[in-house]
C-alpha cells in the first residue's frame, strides 16, 4: 500500500544504468542511499552527477538521502570526504532547521563543504553539514512533511540495502 496513494512514483535503478530519458513529466526527485561512494570510478555515478546538474539547471525539486545527499553536494560544487571521526553507525542526535531530531546513520564519508548556492539546514558537531538547501530564491531542496512522506515511500520501495535508485515523483 502506498504512503501517498495520490502520488505516482517511478523508480530508476541508476546503479544499473537506468536513467530517465526525459525529466519534464516529473514533479520532483529523490536519490536514495547506497553502499557506493560518490568517489567510486563508476560510469553510473558520473551519469548521476550529470543528471543532478541537469535537474538543478531546470530548477526541479530534488532530495537526497545519505549517498544521494553527498552526490547532490558534489555534483553542484561541494566536496565530500572522509568523516574525521571515522564510521558512524546507529542513532545520532542532530538538528534540522533548528529543531533537535534523532536519525539512524551509517556513513564514513560526509559533505565537507557546501555548493556555492547552498545553505546548511542542520547537522551536529561530528557532521556539520547533515543537510542543505538551495539558497537562491529561498527554494528549499525539500523539507518538512514532504521529506517524511518521501522517506516513508523510499523505505517501502527499496527493500535491499545494495539498491541505489532515483525516484521520480508526480504530485496530483
Amino acid at each position: 500500500q502506498s504512503v501517498r496513494p495520490d502520488w505516482k512514483v517511478s523508480v530508476f535503478a541508476v546503479k544499473d544504468g537506468h536513467f530517465p530519458t526525459d525529466d519534464s513529466g516529473f514533479d520532483g526527485w529523490l536519490i536514495t542511499g547506497s553502499p557506493a561512494s560518490v568517489h567510486d570510478n563508476e560510469d553510473w555515478i558520473t551519469d548521476l552527477k550529470d543528471f543532478i546538474r541537469r535537474l538543478e539547471a531546470n530548477r526541479k525539486p530534488l532530495f537526497g538521502a545519505c549517498f544521494g545527499h553527498q552526490a547532490i553536494a558534489e555534483a553542484l560544487g561541494g566536496t565530500v570526504g572522509w568523516n574525521p571521526g571515522g564510521w558512524v553507525f546507529g542513532l545520532v542526535e542532530t538538528e534540522m532547521e533548528g529543531r533537535p531530531i534523532r536519525l539512524y546513520a551509517a556513513h564514513i564519508q560526509q559533505v565537507l563543504t557546501l555548493p556555492a548556492t547552498a545553505r546548511s539546514t542542520g547537522g551536529n558537531v561530528e557532521c556539520p553539514i547533515g543537510g542543505f538547501a538551495d539558497k537562491l530564491g529561498g527554494r528549499p531542496v525539500m523539507l518538512g512533511a514532504l521529506v517524511v512522506s518521501l522517506a516513508l515511500a523510499a523505505v517501502m520501495l527499496v527493500t535491499q540495502p545494495s539498491f541505489t535508485v532515483l525516484m521520480a515523483l508526480f504530485f496530483f
